[in-house]
C-alpha cells in the first residue's frame, strides 16, 4: 500500500512540475495559447445549453439541489 501512495504522489509530483513548466512557456511567451483558447470557447457549446427564460433556469437550479 506504501508503494502505491509513494508512486501516485511521485506521479502527482510530475504532473505539477509540468503545469509548472507549461505555465512558464505560456507567460514567457515560448507557448502561443491564444489559438487554443478561442476555439476551445467557440465550441463548448454553452450556447445550445443556456437557458431562455426564468422556467428553464429554475430547472436547472432544481437539478443542481
Amino acid at each position: 500500500m506504501d508503494e502505491a501512495i509513494a508512486k501516485e504522489r511521485s506521479q502527482i509530483d510530475l504532473i505539477l512540475e509540468y503545469r509548472d513548466n507549461l505555465i512558464a512557456a505560456v507567460v514567457t511567451g515560448q507557448l502561443d495559447v491564444r489559438e487554443a483558447a478561442v476555439r476551445i470557447v467557440e465550441g463548448d457549446g454553452l450556447a445550445e445549453e443556456t437557458a431562455t427564460n426564468e422556467e428553464d433556469m429554475e430547472d436547472a437550479l432544481d437539478a443542481v439541489d
